[in-house]
């Protein structure tokens, strides 16, 4: 029987073995326009008409994912940074492959945007970024876009940025506890064991809760950005299941919706090889 996922708007439907998104959802402040998602076959991806995607994977998506600059989310509701957590298709189009391609992408979306596209750096929480100038032949700076990975993508105008791409079903995703992996420049573990994840559009996982239970770790913490502070709202061991408010509409959304095109920081208490479950 299909299931609407609170908190996800109108137009979503999980059926069957897939999800079959329509419409608009409006969530965190923004609106997230869904164009289509179909079942996909085939390499590499190819624009249908009608809005359908061909390509790896077993699901192709099309959407335009809303980031909010300074201020620009409402009068009462203004964006603290103009940073957004963004998330991109397992395999995103073909012409999306590091930081540089996606900054154009952005660009073309919205040519006075100015965007700075942040990799977090596990072994400082730090940032490696992509920005106006920046050394397109560094590869720390114009870093390769990975599988299951968010990125923190500040913008100076909204920028609706379309997306197009397939989920690749046996990609595996390693969530580093803190002291553990080597991460550039030098090698150095994780300092904390937070992790940039992205998980899959066509996730099982529809809220904060849903997720904590697929990582299956008491000790891990599930942060969702918080855009008006740019703190986090989080889902963690003891928190209240029924807490789904609207963002920014009471301080708590502890059990917030996972949404297709968002990322979130999650904080694992051991390393885990974790292949994210989808329809």
């Amino acid at each position: 029987m299909a299931r609407v996922p609170e908190g996800l708007g109108r137009g979503w439907t999980r059926h069957a073995s897939r999800p079959l998104p329509r419409g608009d959802a409006m969530t965190n402040g923004k609106k997230r326009v869904v164009t289509a998602a179909v079942i996909v076959v085939g390499v590499g991806l190819l624009l249908l008409a009608g809005g359908l995607v061909a390509g790896s994977g077993n699901m192709g998506f099309k959407l335009t994912v809303a980031m909010d600059a300074q201020g620009a989310i409402s009068p009462a509701l203004n964006s603290n940074s103009g940073t957004n957590y963004v998330g991109l298709p397992y395999r995103p189009r073909f012409d999306l492959t590091n930081a540089q391609s996606l900054w154009f992408a952005i660009i073309a979306a919205e040519p006075n945007s100015s965007p700075t596209i942040n990799r977090h750096n596990k072994a400082t929480d730090g940032f490696f970024f992509y920005a106006f100038g920046s050394d397109a032949t560094n590869s720390l700076s114009n870093f390769a876009l990975q599988p299951g990975e968010a990125y923190s993508i500040k913008v100076t105008e909204d920028a609706p940025l379309p997306v197009i791409g397939a989920h690749v079903p046996d990609t595996i995703v390693t969530l580093y506890k803190q002291g553990e992996g080597s991460f550039p420049p030098i090698g150095n573990p994780s300092a904390s064991g937070t992790n940039y994840f992205a998980p899959p559009y066509n996730a099982v996982a529809a809220t904060a809760q849903e997720l904590w239970f697929e990582i299956g770790q008491d000790g891990a913490i599930i942060n969702r950005h918080n855009q008006v502070t740019d703190g986090f709202f989080f889902y963690a061991f003891g928190s209240d299941p029924n807490d789904t408010c609207v963002p920014f509409s009471q301080p708590g959304c502890n059990n917030f919706p996972i949404v297709p095109g968002e990322g979130y920081s999650v904080k694992v208490t051991s390393t885990l090889n974790y292949q994210p479950l989808h329809y």
